[in-house]
C-alpha cells in the first residue's frame, strides 16, 4: 500500500475507534445494541433475519444481540399477524427513550470531535464524507 493510502487507512481506523469509545462512555449499551435500536426504529417492525442482515452477522448472533435488548425491556418480540411463526421486533417506550438519548449523545460526541475545525474545514470534511458514502451506498 502506498504511504498516503496507509496513512488514510490508519487515520480512518483511529477515527472510528475514537468515535466508538466516546459514544460508549456515555451509555451502558454497546454500539451494536444502540445501532440495533436505531435500525428497529427506522425499519418499523423488522424480522430477526433483517437485523442479522443489517449487522452482517449470523441469525444466532442476531438472536443473542436482541435477547439482551429484550431482557433490558428495550425491545419486544411480536408475532406476525399473517404468520405466527415469524417474529417482528418493536421498540418499547423505554427503548424509544434510550434511543433518543443515544442519538442526542452521539450528536454531542461528533460535535465535540469537530469543534476545533473551522467552518471551511467542516464543509470540506462533510463534502468528502458525502462523496465516499455516495460512491459506496448505491
Amino acid at each position: 500500500m502506498p504511504k498516503q493510502e496507509d496513512a488514510t487507512f490508519t487515520q480512518m481506523l483511529s477515527l472510528g475507534r475514537l468515535i466508538r469509545s466516546q459514544i460508549e462512555r456515555e451509555t451502558t449499551l454497546s454500539l451494536a445494541q444502540l445501532e440495533t435500536l436505531r435500525f428497529v426504529y427506522e425499519a418499523g417492525r423488522p424480522s430477526m433475519l433483517e437485523v442479522a442482515h443489517y449487522h452482517r452477522i449470523t441469525a444466532p448472533s442476531a438472536t443473542s444481540l436482541v435477547d439482551e435488548l429484550v431482557r433490558a425491556k428495550l425491545l419486544t418480540r411480536v408475532s406476525d399477524a399473517r404468520d405466527r411463526r415469524h417474529v417482528r421486533l418493536t421498540l418499547t417506550s423505554s427503548g424509544r427513550r434510550v434511543l433518543k438519548a443515544s442519538m442526542e449523545s452521539r450528536k454531542r460526541v461528533i460535535e465535540s470531535l469537530l469543534t476545533d475545525l473551522g467552518e471551511r474545514d467542516r464543509k470540506e470534511f462533510n463534502r468528502l464524507i458525502g462523496n465516499i458514502l455516495a460512491a459506496h451506498t448505491k
